[in-house]
């Protein structure tokens, strides 16, 4: 795999969809990172958007999560972190079987 797709936390860092914390002072606080693949993210963020529109896999837990928290940008979140998650393990599954077949 390449230096990016290493680790699972890697890409939804460069996806843009890691938290990124900091702190001032005594209080400890998450932002937005700023430097991430805003074309990456921006395909996560229409695919979480058409699966939650179409009561598709992951509606449940945008729902469940909107309920919870009550902000739809926050459960929204959830759902492409769960995305990134899941192109991870595809992408992995998809070299392995590549490097299976050259061998």
């Amino acid at each position: 795999m390449t230096r990016i797709l290493c680790k699972e936390m890697e890409l939804a860092s460069y996806a843009g969809q890691a938290p990124c914390k900091y702190q001032s002072g005594l209080r400890e606080k998450e932002r937005h990172k700023r430097k991430y693949n805003r074309f990456l993210a921006h395909v996560i963020h229409q695919i979480a958007c058409d699966n939650v529109r179409k009561n598709a896999m992951y509606y449940e837990e945008y729902k469940h999560q909107k309920e919870r928290m009550r902000v739809k940008l926050r459960a929204l979140k959830t759902v492409k972190r769960k995305i990134v998650r899941l192109l991870y393990y595809r992408l992995l599954a998809y070299e392995n079987l590549i490097l299976n077949n050259a061998a």
